[in-house]
């Protein structure tokens, strides 16, 4: 928690000097955290100033600091088509879950972002790469800061909560089949519809 909240006091004091449109914008930290752990106070107090001076903190709890806005993931198959919709799944620990519910309300409010299949630095050499299906969640944190940066470019002015709205009112109701059944496990974030809108 210490280090999270010294990257915090790093980037808003190193803000102060940088030209307004060079801010630091986005602050992602794949850890999630409860008010229970050593340190929360300090580190809620630095989101809380994080964001009053429009900087959007992304974190596997960022539920707690933004009302309604939960991290979480979907995998998909190796070979299948990250653009496709219908291509993401349950992640590994929540598949027999999702297929156990009978009641899926909890779902109906969850945004996916994409977490599986992917390919990054292996530990053998530099020419050395691992691919993975199933990521854990902190892999969600850094593929929704980056797409936050890609808002930026798109409407400089942009602030957490429109992002956070422009996700909610454009995601994609996503549903695995089992048994000849359908059920829904979330909505997976659709970043054309997000463009689209922040576009205005």
């Amino acid at each position: 928690m210490l280090y999270s909240w010294n990257c915090f006091c790093s980037s808003l004091f190193i803000n102060k000097f940088l030209p307004k449109s060079e801010k630091i914008r986005v602050i992602s930290i794949s850890r999630g955290y409860g008010q229970r752990d050593k340190g929360y106070r300090e580190l809620a107090d630095a989101v809380a100033k994080a964001v009053s001076e429009n900087v959007f903190v992304i974190t596997v709890s960022s539920n707690l600091h933004y009302s309604g806005f939960q991290i979480l993931g979907a995998c998909r198959q190796y070979n299948a088509d990250p653009d496709d919709f219908d291509s993401y799944e349950p992640t590994l620990w929540e598949r027999g879950e999702v297929i156990r519910n009978e009641n899926p309300a909890e779902y109906r409010n969850r945004t996916l972002f994409p977490i599986g299949s992917r390919t990054y630095a292996g530990p053998t050499g530099t020419d050395s790469y691992e691919i993975t299906y199933g990521g854990g969640i902190s892999w969600a944190v850094p593929w929704c800061a980056g797409f936050y940066a890609l808002c930026v470019q798109v409407k400089p002015d942009i602030t957490p909560s429109e992002f956070i709205k422009a996700i909610s009112s454009t995601h994609v109701p996503v549903s695995i089949e089992h048994n000849g059944r359908s059920y829904m496990f979330g909505n997976m974030v659709n970043p054309a519809g997000v463009i689209s809108m922040i576009k205005g």
